[in-house]
């Protein structure tokens, strides 16, 4: 319900209608009513209550219409057999623990059961984990040599050539500025 229009389906946050009063149904704010003057009327269904009743007739009424629009129809899935699944949705089970089993915490009322194929370091290795540690190694160290390349500081160096040459009056000049601005050129720079 909304506290400034005393409607329904909205609240006062959204409310861009004109406010009406919650104890007297007159069109002003309830911090504006004179009570002495008015009587109480729900602003809903103009009975002697206030429009926030729980009991009004009109809440009732929008409550149970809001209830009895809603659909609640509850589709039942199709059986599935492993001849009418897609291939991409089938799973390979080898007998062994699964990783999700692995990594579940130990159900106290469960006993373990030990399993016929458990899972060994030899199984990561062939699994691609020693590759993909690897990668990430690489990773690491063209970082490392990115960070000795001291990129921020020629960019800055670069910048101040620019704005020397674009100050620069004559030919020689420019000459002489690049030449100061060479080591950023030569390959064996650090």
């Amino acid at each position: 319900m909304c506290y400034k229009c005393q409607r329904f389906g909205h609240s006062s946050r959204n409310c861009f209608l004109k406010p009406r009063c919650v104890r007297c149904s007159k069109d002003h704010d309830v911090k504006d009513c004179d009570r002495e003057n008015n009587k109480i009327e729900c602003a809903n269904c103009k009975k002697a209550h206030v429009a926030s009743f729980r009991g009004c007739e009109a809440r009732i009424q929008h409550v149970e219409k809001k209830l009895h629009s809603r659909q609640t129809t509850v589709k039942t899935p199709a059986r599935i057999s492993p001849n009418n699944t897609p291939g991409y949705l089938r799973t390979v089970t080898t007998g062994g623990p699964t990783y999700a089993h692995i990594l579940a915490p130990p159900n106290p009322t469960s006993h373990h059961i030990p399993q016929e194929n458990p899972l060994r370091i030899t199984d990561l290795k062939d699994s691609g984990l020693e590759t993909t540690m690897g990668l990430i190694k690489q990773a690491a160290n063209i970082f490392e040599e990115l960070k000795k390349l001291k990129i921020p500081e020629i960019i800055t160096d670069l910048q101040k050539m620019v704005r020397e040459l674009n100050t620069a009056s004559n030919g020689f000049d420019k000459i002489s500025i690049l030449y100061n601005y060479a080591y950023l050129f030569d390959d064996t720079h650090p």
